[in-house]
């Protein structure tokens, strides 16, 4: 033991690493990122909801501002920061991110561009109508409570929630471990559906789904894989692909238009159009056919326009922008919540059972206080009825005792009253003895007598209790109830299009460098560079985006080489691209030569010379072969090919040696056939070949 008394503890690593973690990942789960099943909020979103409902913050009184909601939050519920706070309270009140908001906001929230809300000093926000509902009955003994952080106050573990609010506003979080991603619902839909359980709690899943058919988002759009919904109801995971909702228009000048008017679920319209209008400027493929982007969103609505060129084919280029952007997203569904104190992945049957089963026993601990209430009220009147009937005896009990107490003691003991009706007797007014005073208290009695008898026969039958909850929620969908916005396609069949369908035509050059790399530009960037950096026309093919290249290598094997396969050069200073990452079949070490492919064979010949001073000469129509690999010619075991070109009208070969000697081959030399290998010019070995007009 050190002096310090400073204890150690000889543990293993992993142990301590998981008896660390687990609780972590534990509070992580249930105290921050999960959702509880019966209300769908998270801790942080309960907190700052009964800071609202705590400062009266209701639809009908005035807004206040959001530091002090916040402020209030933090220094009683939630000591985790004003930061997360007040993000969470920004984001109830977005209806671009919650089917039905809980907040109502004045003042800048932000918007579906990615803008963010104004600082919590500018704002101010209180409670929207639906947030109400979640409220109800929270004076009455609905749910539980727990000390706060430092034990000063209660807070509700879970709001008594009227509104089915997970399956309507659904929930994002990630976790330790695990996360989860519920979507949206149509608000009448889901209040139908729980009506509908409420009595028949055994119904099918397809049953269920003939009243809520699917995700409903804030933004609208259209999920066109309809048919995944019933698996995702099922197992509580899967994956929706939501496009957002355009048609085509056409300008005053003629100019075919791309508007839309809904984007998919928490997709930033700013960026997404930016990303569009980034793609356009590069003038690649068909995207480039856009001339124009505008953003024409105002307060009535979304309206975003791409301006096309004449002639533009509209569906292609949409079909496009479903493919390869944001227009067209998968939003993943992964339903999990926190259901009997752990985290569980749930179907839709399974959420709407939880919510039921918690709605009835709200409404049962509901009544139950009621019932409590009414009796404790119903104990006073009869108390206060046997008062008025014997009036003149009780002022006389009264008037002859010294004190209150012996007062209370002679009223019990002389009307067999109890103690709680003996002090309301004694605290009763003077007035209560006239006659229209004891009518209203046998009309009150009778009227708590009806509630009572009421209330037990709630508490006494599922079938009325259920009866409570379906007029309850009947009232709410009358409150907040609005159109479907987001439409369900079934059986749509994705036509799979290959990117090569949006591609455009141009015309293009690939060349190869000195090192073999290989490069592409467009004709006038590679003027501009030739007419500084002289390049062999043998090693240089003009040709367009939607054809070949022949690639011709040193071991006397020629490549099939897609021209668009080669990256496109942003300025003429780029590094190229080495052959083997274009040619997966590529084992050469040199580009001799490259020659484009044209629609059809054309009328002219290749020449061939290799370091054995062998000649070849061969129509170009026998090397229109559509194989990835193939030989160009027959070489002799020890040769390599040194040039390969079309061959000029009254040019010659000429071979150089190691040693700088030249020979120049002057004679005609038939064409052969592609594997063969040719003719013998020179005895030697030659390290170099060209065509040259000497």
């Amino acid at each position: 033991m050190p002096a310090d008394n400073t204890v150690f503890l000889d543990q293993n690593m992993e142990t301590v690493m998981h008896d660390s973690m687990i609780p972590y990942s534990e509070h992580v789960i249930l105290e921050r990122a999960i959702p509880r099943v019966e209300d769908g909020l998270k801790p942080v979103q309960r907190r700052v909801l009964y800071t609202m409902y705590e400062q009266g913050l209701t639809p009908d009184k005035p807004f206040r501002k959001s530091a002090n909601i916040v402020g209030e939050c933090m220094a009683k519920y939630h000591p985790h920061g004003d930061s997360s706070i007040y993000d969470t309270m920004v984001r109830m009140a977005q209806d671009f991110n919650m089917r039905t908001p809980l907040v109502e906001g004045n003042g800048n929230f932000g918007s579906m561009d990615g803008d963010t809300a104004a600082a919590f000093r500018y704002t101010e926000a209180r409670l929207a109508l639906p947030a109400l509902s979640m409220m109800n009955y929270l004076d009455k003994d609905t749910v539980s409570w727990s000390l706060n952080f430092d034990d000063t106050r209660k807070e509700p573990d879970v709001l008594p929630a009227c509104l089915p609010n997970l399956l309507i506003n659904g929930a994002n979080g990630i976790a330790v471990g695990l996360a989860t991603s519920i979507p949206t619902h149509q608000p009448g839909e889901v209040i139908d559906g729980v009506i509908a359980f409420l009595s028949h709690p055994h119904m099918t899943l397809d049953e269920m789904m003939a009243i809520i058919p699917g995700p409903d988002f804030p933004t609208g759009g259209v999920i066109i894989n309809g048919e995944a919904i019933r698996d995702i109801y099922e197992t509580g995971a899967g994956k929706l692909l939501v496009r957002a909702r355009t048609h085509i228009e056409t300008s005053d000048e003629g100019h075919p238009m791309i508007v839309i008017t809904e984007f998919p679920y928490q997709t930033n319209k700013a960026e997404l159009l930016a990303k569009i209008l980034e793609h356009a400027q590069s003038k690649k493929e068909i995207i480039s056919q856009i001339t124009d982007i505008r953003d024409e969103s105002d307060r009535t609505g979304v309206r975003a326009v791409i301006e096309l060129k004449k002639g533009c084919n509209a569906e292609k280029l949409l079909a496009y922008l479903y493919k390869y952007t944001d227009l067209q997203k998968s939003v993943g569904v992964n339903m999990v919540a926190i259901a009997e104190g752990k985290p569980r992945q749930l179907g839709l049957l399974d959420m709407i059972r939880y919510y039921t089963d918690f709605r009835r026993e709200t409404e049962r601990r509901r009544a139950t206080f009621d019932l409590g209430q009414a009796r404790a009220r119903e104990e006073i009147l009869e108390g206060l009825s046997v008062a008025a009937a014997h009036i003149d005896r009780v002022i006389s009990v009264i008037r002859a005792s010294r004190t209150a107490a012996i007062a209370r003691e002679a009223l019990c003991r002389e009307f067999c009253l109890t103690e709680n009706q003996a002090n309301a007797i004694l605290e009763m007014k003077l007035r209560r003895i006239t006659g229209l005073e004891v009518e209203q208290v046998e009309k009150e009695l009778a009227s708590v007598r009806d509630t009572i008898r009421d209330l037990e026969q709630i508490l006494a039958s599922k079938a009325k209790l259920n009866g409570v909850i379906r007029e309850s929620l009947q009232t709410i969908k009358r409150q907040i109830n609005a159109h479907r916005l987001t439409d369900i396609c079934h059986g749509h069949v994705e036509e799979e299009i290959g990117r090569d369908a949006f591609k455009t035509v141009e015309d293009t050059v690939v060349w190869a460098d000195e090192a073999g790399l290989l490069h592409r530009m467009s004709p006038k960037m590679f003027d501009g560079l030739a007419k500084n950096t002289p390049i062999p026309t043998e090693r240089v093919a003009v040709t367009r985006t939607d054809r070949a290249v022949l690639l011709f290598g040193g071991k006397g094997m020629c490549y099939l080489l897609k021209a668009d396969a080669v990256p496109e050069a942003k300025s003429a200073k780029d590094k190229g691209s080495i052959p083997e990452k274009l040619l997966a079949n590529f084992d050469d070490r040199t580009v001799l030569a490259l020659y484009p492919l044209a629609d059809k064979p054309q009328k002219e010949k290749l020449i061939f010379a290799t370091a054995d001073g062998q000649i070849k000469v061969s129509e170009a129509e026998e090397y229109y072969i559509r194989r990835n690999k193939f030989d160009a010619l027959s070489l002799r075991e020890g040769d390599t090919l040194l040039y390969v070109g079309i061959k000029k009208h009254g040019w010659h070969i000429c071979f150089e040696t190691e040693a700088g000697k030249e020979k120049i081959y002057r004679s005609a030399v038939e064409p052969t056939a592609r594997k063969t290998k040719g003719v013998r010019a020179f005895k030697g070995r030659f390290v170099k070949a060209s065509q040259t007009d000497r």
